[in-house]
């Protein structure tokens, strides 16, 4: 710029007042307010509480060591400036010099610079800051200041004065903080029904009664002290429009995938003789089923597998192409030795698919209940249920900012300088 510049030219400041009086406004209010808290409780309780202070200060009730911001040294790291004419202290910093005014920041330039293209786009003028915007945008929900930490209700005080004392005397926690499965690896076996053999469970004992549940008693207390106060007796009366009962539901006959299912399963039983699925100890139906293509066959005298063995997972890759290339499913060449000798042959048309048909005898039954025509796939009603947002073809790849740019190649030069990436820089 050239201009040098001297120090010894900048004025320096005035020292500041020490040795005034400072009023005495007697004990701070919080110190107050514990200490009464504190006989408070030394009352109710009948014991005086005497803070012990430890070696460890994680065991002690109350840290009352110091915790100094100065070493047995004095404060020496924050010290007053010193006076002008002082040959034992260094001078005190300069302050009220000269700021060189280098303008905007680049940052700010491009911000308002954004803000006055989205402007003219938009022809719309951002205002902010103003009664009539903060009228505008008022969110009207912190008008009401709501208590997030209300008190809690009588019950769930008891209830936790008893879980403590429970947990106090049996030396654990009541909450489950460990697995606590309802069956192991080899399965359901503690919680079995009682066979026909077996000895049932006790039933038909004596249960105590211990009067009526403190909840329904704070209850019929609650009602009859609101029912005292708005002089009012709470008699609920059912409604003049009951819910219909009784009234005739129509009967479609069988679902149409259980004809299905029911076909399909005598079809297979005409191949491979009659199907009887068994149940296991615990009542559990024990139907093959179709893990992979090992779980099942079509021989006659197959034996189901029910437990999915090692060998029959997949634990590696299964690719449709091995390195070489897909070779085993290639497109038969033009007179082929090896092509299929008859392509473009009848296939038979079976009518239309069981669960197709199913599909569309529900829907016209629908139609006909809700007197209404489902039209999907029309130009009217692609119109109707048009998404207009896709309207807009937005823009995710935009062209980075000149001082992104500018920054990249900024951190690229002082890599290849440095030798070392920015990520590794902020972790040293």
């Amino acid at each position: 710029m050239g201009v040098k510049f001297d120090s010894k030219s900048l004025v320096q400041p005035k020292p500041f007042p020490n040795g005034y009086t400072v009023p005495n406004f007697g004990q701070d209010a919080d110190i107050k307010d514990s200490l009464a808290n504190t006989g408070k409780a030394e009352s109710q309780l009948s014991h005086v509480w005497k803070a012990v202070q430890l070696e460890s200060a994680e065991k002690s009730d109350i840290m009352i060591e110091s915790d100094p911001i100065c070493s047995t040294a004095g404060c020496t790291q924050y010290g007053h400036p010193a006076a002008k004419d002082s040959t034992t202290e260094p001078p005190p910093a300069a302050v009220d010099y000269p700021v060189p005014n280098f303008g905007k920041d680049p940052d700010m330039v491009s911000t308002l610079n954004s803000i006055k293209i989205a402007e003219e786009m938009n022809t719309h003028k951002l205002v902010m800051g103003t009664p009539e915007s903060k009228a505008k945008w008022h969110n009207v929900a912190k008008d009401t200041l709501y208590d997030y930490h209300p008190k809690l209700d009588k019950d769930v005080i008891s209830t936790n004065k008893h879980i403590d004392a429970a947990e106090n005397e049996l030396g654990y926690q009541m909450v489950q903080l460990k697995d606590d499965p309802i069956g192991s690896s080899i399965g359901v076996t503690q919680y079995l029904h009682p066979g026909p053999k077996e000895k049932p469970y006790a039933m038909n004992y004596v249960v105590p009664n211990f009067g009526v549940d403190q909840e329904i008693l704070d209850h019929d207390s609650n009602l009859a002290k609101t029912e005292e106060q708005l002089k009012k007796k709470f008699n609920p009366a059912p409604k003049d429009d009951p819910p219909k009962m009784g009234y005739k539901v129509p009967n479609f006959g069988v679902d149409q995938d259980m004809l299905d299912a029911g076909n399909n399963i005598a079809m297979a039983e005409e191949t491979h003789g009659p199907w009887i699925p068994k149940q296991d100890a615990n009542g559990v139906w024990m139907v093959p089923q179709p893990i992979d293509a090992s779980s099942y066959s079509y021989d006659a005298g197959h034996v189901d597998h029910y437990v999915q063995l090692d060998e029959q997972m997949n634990m590696g890759s299964d690719p449709i192409g091995s390195t070489l290339g897909i070779v085993q499913y290639l497109l038969p060449k033009y007179k082929d030795p090896i092509a299929p000798a008859k392509i473009d042959y009848v296939v038979p048309n079976y009518g239309a698919d069981p669960e197709i048909e199913g599909v569309m005898n529900s829907l016209a039954i629908a139609e006909k209940q809700l007197d209404h025509k489902l039209v999907m796939g029309t130009p009217e009603s692609s119109a109707k249920w048009h998404n207009v947002a896709k309207n807009t073809l937005y823009d995710f790849s935009p062209p980075l900012e000149d001082e992104i740019k500018t920054a990249w190649k900024s951190i690229d030069a002082a890599e290849e300088s440095l030798g070392v990436t920015f990520e590794d820089a902020n972790l040293m």
